[in-house]
């Protein structure tokens, strides 16, 4: 149970963090979009998405130096939240039924 509130907590704190991002991104706002992916990107790696930590220091380090496409790297990591998204939203909403003895088919005690 603690498992499935950490994720939806993660799902429901990170949301504005990427609509942040991309309306700053919107707004050529290069230092917003810089702190909104760093403040991101640390819980994003420890819960395991490492794509989408990576695609947040990209946006981070690109809006730090004044390179890139705030844009483009906006929508990237849009994209790659969505999948996030996606992959967490799936078990939350079917979790796995443990049997009623309590224990997997192939692990009963004969």
């Amino acid at each position: 149970m603690l498992r499935a509130e950490l994720l939806s907590d993660y799902l429901d704190q990170s949301r504005p963090q990427v609509s942040e991002l991309s309306q700053a991104a919107r707004r050529s706002d290069a230092a917003s979009v810089a702190r909104a992916a760093h403040a991101l990107r640390s819980s994003s790696a420890t819960l395991g998405a490492t794509n989408l930590a990576g695609f947040l220091d990209d946006a981070e380090q690109q809006a730090r130096a004044g390179t890139g496409s705030l844009t483009a790297q906006a929508a990237g990591v849009s994209v790659e939240f969505e999948r996030v998204t996606a992959a967490i939203r799936e078990p939350l909403d079917h979790p796995i039924q443990a049997p009623a003895d309590g224990w997997p088919a192939t692990a009963r005690p004969a």
